[in-house]
Formats: C-alpha cells, structure tokens, sequence
C-alpha cells in the first residue's frame, strides 16, 4: 500500500483485498466524514474524506459521490456513520486522459 491517505482504485486493499478496475465491488460500513486539505502538487483543495471501519484509507468525495451519499443518508454527514455504500473501480476521463478511480 502506497503511503498516500486516500486510494486510487487499484490501491483498494486498505479498504478490502486487492481488486483490478472492473473486478469486484466492495462494500464498507462509513465510521465518519470530515474535511481533509488534499494537495495534488498543483494546488491545495479541501474535500469530504469519508473512512470506514477496519479500513486504513479513507475516499476522497467529488461531488458527484458527495450528491450520492446525501441522496442515500440524508446531507448531515454526522448522520453517515454506521451506515452502508458499495465502492467499485471504475475509469473516468481527467482532460485528455482516461484514468482509474473508485466510484460509490
């Protein structure tokens, strides 16, 4: 596992075993939501983190994944813990690039 706080999709061990894009869903129990300050070398952007129970890394949410959540749970992040989401490795198009990214 890399050192990095958060996953990429084919790094999904700290949130189960080891998948490829397209291989397998994993569904995790959220312990909590809060703000992390993520910095992609180019800048520095705050973002909605959820972790989850018994995992090491947590999810950065976009907010497309954030809408998803709320639609699920309700928009009181606090409210998320306990509850249930199913993650899936997927690809996404990133200016001219497509690349691996995880998907609730």
């Amino acid at each position: 596992m890399s050192g990095r706080p958060m996953p990429s999709s084919g790094d999904l061990e700290g949130l189960s075993k080891p998948v490829a894009v397209g291989t397998k869903d994993v569904t995790v129990t959220i312990d909590r939501c809060e703000g992390r300050t993520l910095n992609n070398g180019k800048q520095k952007n705050k973002k909605p983190c959820l972790f989850f129970v018994g995992k090491e890394k947590g999810l950065a949410l976009n907010k497309t994944m954030a809408k998803v959540v709320a639609a699920m749970y309700g928009n009181d992040v606090a409210t998320w813990a306990g509850k249930k989401v199913t993650l899936y490795p997927t690809t996404t198009t990133f200016g001219s690039e497509t690349i691996d990214c995880i998907r609730i």
